[in-house]
Order: structure tokens, then sequence, then C-alpha cells
């Protein structure tokens, strides 16, 4: 298994871990595990960066999930860790799934398709960027899963979830300066309370 399959593998089920178990635990303790886990993954951050000797260790041990880039600068599972704990602190306990599955899911799913056609070097959009074919896989597989949440009871209509999925598609259009495992959730979260807010 090539490092990009193994990253994007950790990704959909990593990033999935803490949507799916918000559907089996109460909030208050999903929170304080997330917390939990968060600040653990935060120390680590700061000793490996800290010590060099463990930050290699790390990257021997993690070589198949980890970037070369994260060597030097937090990794994304520590960011999708701060936006998980976010969203559920700032949103209704659906929208958060919503929002967090979406970049489970969306996130790779734009890369695999963005990747494959080689949108970035032809656009010359960094490493973020995955282009309009991306931004398609995207906003399709987010619809996929939103059809999924509403048929398996959460409290969340079909407006809400193309809303979502739309703006999934746009952060996987573009660059962005900050690590889209924190734009994504957030900036869907967001602009989901907002339509709800105001279509309520």
């Amino acid at each position: 298994m090539s490092g990009k399959t193994g990253r994007r593998l950790w990704h959909l089920v990593g990033g999935s871990l803490a949507p799916i178990g918000a559907f089996f635990i109460s909030e208050k303790t999903l929170l304080i595990t997330l917390s939990a886990i968060t600040f653990a993954f935060l120390v680590l951050e700061l000793i490996r960066f800290l010590f060099p000797k463990v930050n290699d260790r790390f990257f021997r041990l993690f070589q198949r999930v980890l970037k070369k880039e994260e060597r030097s600068r937090p990794i994304g599972s520590s960011y999708l860790l701060v936006a998980s704990v976010l969203a559920f602190l700032l949103f209704e306990k659906d929208i958060a799934i919503a929002c967090l599955l979406f970049l489970a899911v969306g996130d790779p799913a734009a890369g695999v398709i963005g990747e494959r056609l080689e949108i970035r070097r032809a656009f010359g959009w960094g490493w973020r960027g995955w282009g309009w074919q991306g931004a398609v896989a995207c906003l399709l597989s987010c619809l996929a899963v939103g059809m999924v949440l509403i048929q398996v009871g959460l409290n969340i209509n079909l407006i809400l979830i193309s809303v979502g999925a739309a703006v999934a598609a746009v952060v996987a259009l573009f660059p962005w300066p900050i690590d889209d495992n924190i734009v994504m959730p957030l900036l869907c979260g967001a602009v989901m309370t907002l339509v709800a807010v105001y279509c309520g």
C-alpha cells in the first residue's frame, strides 16, 4: 500500500470515528473523550518539535500515513482533532456529524480524482487545490453521505446537505492558507448553521 493510499484510508477511517461515535454516545462523553485525545496529540506534537530524535522515531513508525512536510509542522490528524472538538462545541450535533463526515469522505475523493487528472499542476495551485474535477468528486461524495445520514434518521434536511456539500466542494476546489482539515468542517458547519437559522 502506497503512502498516499495509507493516508487516505486513515483520513477516511480516522475522520469518521468521532461523527459515527456521536450516534452511540452522549455529546458530553464524546466531547470529553475528543478533548482528551486532542490534548494528548498536541502534547505529542510539542514533544516531537522539541526533541528531533523523538520526531525521527515518530516518522519511522508512521511513515505510511504522514507527509514529508509534516516533519516540521503539525500533522493532519491534529488539525482534524481540533476541528472535531470545535465542530461539536460550536454547532448542533447533527450538523457537526454531517460536516465532519463530509471531510472524512469528500476530501479523499477530491484528492483521488484531482490527482489522477493532475489538476494541481495544470493550474499551479500548490498542494491543496484539486480543480473542478476534484471539487465535483467531493460534491457528489458529500451528497451521497448526506443521503445516507437522512436515511438513518439524522435531523437534517436536503437543503442543508446540499449547502454543506457545495461548501465542501469549494474548499476542495481552491488552495487555502490554513489546513483543509480545519477549513472544510468549520466552514461547512458555519454555513449550514446560518442556513438552518435563516430557513428555520
